[in-house]
């Protein structure tokens, strides 16, 4: 959700720019949000039991998202 909510906001704010367009920005906004996980402590899944030492590491779903977005950005620009 830290990045796939970043992503869909980015998109919905790009419409009007067209379809490449929005694809760029809820790639940059899932980045964003993927790499804002760095400084979190985990509270849910796997993670939640490492306490503080969860912080620090990206979380791999926020990652993952970044990197769907990214990917379908990239093959919206040609």
């Amino acid at each position: 959700m830290d990045a796939l909510i970043p992503a869909t906001e980015a998109l919905s704010a790009a419409k009007a720019e067209g379809i490449p367009a929005m694809f760029a920005a809820a790639a940059e906004a899932a980045a964003k949000g993927a790499e804002a996980t760095c400084g979190m402590k985990a509270t849910f899944g796997r993670a939640k039991n490492l306490g503080d030492r969860s912080i620090g590491p990206m979380d791999p779903g926020a990652a993952s998202m970044a990197c769907v977005f990214t990917a379908l950005a990239s093959a919206l620009k040609g």
